[in-house]
């Protein structure tokens, strides 16, 4: 059953969804108008004060300009919706005294919430010692990451959005390894290892809990060949050698 809400994708590219149908992408007449939808989603209470979008998205734009363009890009937001059959189209946006906001009766799911969720819940049953109820959580988290923060926004306010959401997902990669290691479960600990090394090629944690997953796995010979990688990544990028623990494991 396809159920009249929205679901807004914003780890990856941003996508809009009605239920369980995709808005194509050429039904926004620009970008700006499908991220505009995905940065109010974002907002306390889904709320943002115009100005702030003025600034945002219109940078250096004289001010009746830029105006002029969030209310068409509002316009093109609504008139996407519409075209895709999404019965509260037309209300969607609500403009109050100085501020834009989704309307508060719109039933939206946001794949950044979803994320959130599933860490705290993860980190929760951690906390209590139930490690494989927090692999699935943790895993739950990873499987919402298709990519960058709204990796097709190249405006300057998203950035800190960017690195703060990159932070967010290398620490629950890292829980995530930790508990596999913690439950024997090695070729996981590989898996999740080999996604932390893609973010920071130079992650020593990871090199470790790789190194130790092929040494329980009776594949020594693939540890010490993956050090001697690791060493040369660390003297090449950040000039130092590997830290005690990764030593340790050697």
């Amino acid at each position: 059953e396809i159920r009249d809400e929205l679901r807004i994708y914003c780890i990856g590219a941003v996508e809009i969804w009605i239920g369980d149908t995709p808005v194509p992408r050429e039904m926004w007449r620009t970008s700006r108008s499908l991220h505009i939808l995905a940065r109010l989603a974002l907002a306390p209470r889904h709320s943002a004060v115009q100005d702030s979008l003025l600034e945002e998205f219109w940078p250096g734009t004289a001010p009746q300009r830029s105006k002029r363009n969030l209310s068409q890009a509002l316009t093109d937001l609504r008139r996407a919706l519409r075209d895709s059959n999404f019965e509260k189209a037309g209300a969607t946006i609500e403009r109050k005294h100085d501020s834009v906001l989704l309307n508060p009766e719109l039933e939206i799911w946001l794949d950044k919430d979803a994320f959130d969720q599933a860490v705290d819940k993860a980190e929760q049953a951690e906390k209590a010692g139930n490690l494989r109820e927090a692999i699935s959580r943790y895993r739950e988290a990873v499987l919402l990451v298709r990519g960058e923060f709204m990796e097709d926004c190249y405006l300057e306010w998203c950035e800190p959005h960017r690195r703060d959401f990159e932070r967010q997902y290398i620490r629950c990669l890292e829980s995530l390894a930790h508990c596999c290691a913690e439950v024997g479960m090695n070729p996981e600990v590989e898996e999740v290892a080999a996604k932390l090394l893609a973010k920071d090629p130079c992650h020593q944690v990871a090199h470790r809990l790789l190194m130790e997953s092929y040494v329980n796995q009776k594949r020594p010979e693939q540890a010490i060949r993956h050090f001697e990688r690791a060493r040369v990544t660390l003297l090449n990028e950040l000039g130092i050698e590997p830290h005690t623990d990764l030593l340790r494991a050697y």
